[in-house]
């Protein structure tokens, strides 16, 4: 793709390597669903789950021993950049339609809840899940995309990414099935066009930081910028 758009160099490869990575699992993925009854919904999960991360991820630059970024932060950096480039938030607000409905259940899941984790389903933390649940709608009723996706994916999804990854799951006959199976919805709607959205605002490949472990002989690898193996 990118020797059809332009050369790769130090300022522009976090852009384009950005769009190369996550559309390789997204392609992956969404071949394996067109294939009846041959991918299962956690793979499909972590396959359009890494075609987010392949969007998100930086570079940490403090010089801390630590070269990959905590992810908080990216992801909230890329959601908030993301609805920047879709003007009026056209294409992601139609694709958030499409799966509102999911994307409610997910919002309202006490096993999404970090703080379910922890105290229980205490009247706290049911009223907390209400509160959330109406945050994140009302937000999405006013235009503000980036607060209802960040609520979604970061702070619902990302709970399922972490008991997914983590080993905190069982595979085939797991009990998180009734959120796996909304969220696996909600990100093969969002991440494809997140990557679409992003190739459509070329004009600002330069604009992109480094991207986490630039494969070998590509611009922003360390012996291309003089340094040793």
């Amino acid at each position: 793709m990118t020797s059809h758009r332009a050369k790769l160099t130090q300022s522009n490869q976090g852009y384009w390597d950005r769009i190369k990575r996550a559309r390789s699992w997204v392609k992956r993925a969404q071949a394996l669903e067109s294939m009846a009854g041959d991918a299962d919904s956690q793979e499909l999960f972590i396959m359009y789950w890494i075609g987010f991360n392949a969007l998100y991820g930086r570079v940490n630059e403090t010089g801390q021993g630590r070269y990959l970024r905590p992810g908080d932060d990216d992801a909230r950096w890329f959601l908030r950049r993301i609805c920047d480039l879709d003007s009026g938030a056209v294409r992601i607000g139609a694709a958030v339609s499409t799966v509102r409905k999911d994307a409610r259940s997910l919002l309202k899941s006490r096993y999404l809840s970090e703080a379910y984790w922890r105290e229980g389903y205490s009247p706290n933390v049911k009223h907390r899940l209400e509160e959330e649940t109406r945050a994140a709608e009302d937000a999405l009723d006013t235009g503000d995309l980036y607060s209802y996706l960040e609520k979604l994916l970061w702070r619902r999804v990302r709970v399922l990414r972490n008991q997914i990854f983590h080993g905190c799951s069982t595979n085939w006959d797991s009990l998180n099935k009734d959120a796996l199976d909304p969220a696996l919805r909600v990100l093969g709607e969002l991440i494809p066009v997140f990557v679409d959205v992003m190739e459509a605002r070329g004009d600002k490949e330069n604009e992109w930081p480094g991207i986490p472990f630039p494969r070998r002989g590509s611009p922003q690898h360390r012996t291309a910028r003089g340094h040793r193996p």
